[in-house]
């Protein structure tokens, strides 16, 4: 179905808006850009950061972990519950994206060849989102968890972090 895929609409009609420079606080509240909300002990979901940041067509994403309360004000402006870690989320002035549909939005965002995964939006969403959920159930088992640090490449992918700044260095 097609209204089950997230369309272009989050970029501007695929059009990738260039980055901006923005204050470190959180005085420019909401945020202007969307956010890639993550959960910030998961080692998968630290390293999908870290794949989106070397990989974005330009750098266009905030990142933020689930656990910081600059992520819970997110969620909780976006309808979810602030413990909620079932998935990654995209947020984008107020709306919110999870599991398959964030994943796709995120892919979307990247360099060929992994925007090419957007093609997946094809598939029903409780199809694609079944299998999400199988990974995101096992992901602690699988790459594991701890409340280590979030390594990010440079300066540059360090300053697009809302939240608590100290989970991440080089």
């Amino acid at each position: 179905m097609r209204d089950a895929c997230v369309d272009g609409s989050l970029h501007e009609g695929g059009a990738v808006k260039p980055a901006v420079e923005r204050p470190r606080s959180e005085d420019a509240w909401p945020p202007t850009r969307p956010v890639l909300l993550f959960d910030g002990v998961c080692h998968l979901c630290q390293r999908t950061v870290q794949f989106v940041v070397r990989r974005e067509r330009a750098p266009e994403l905030l990142f933020c972990p689930l656990q910081s309360e600059a992520g819970k004000r997110l969620l909780r402006e976006g309808g979810l519950e602030t413990d909620y870690r079932d998935s990654l989320v995209v947020w984008e002035r107020g709306r919110v994206l999870t599991a398959s549909d964030a994943a796709l939005a995120i892919a979307r965002r990247l360099r060929a060849p992994w925007r090419w995964a957007g093609v997946l939006c094809v598939l029903p969403r409780n199809w694609r989102d079944a299998v999400y959920a199988l990974i995101a159930r096992r992901r602690y088992r699988w790459f594991g968890r701890d409340d280590a640090v979030c390594p990010l490449p440079d300066a540059a992918a360090r300053a697009r972090v809302l939240g608590d700044p100290p989970a991440f260095t080089t």
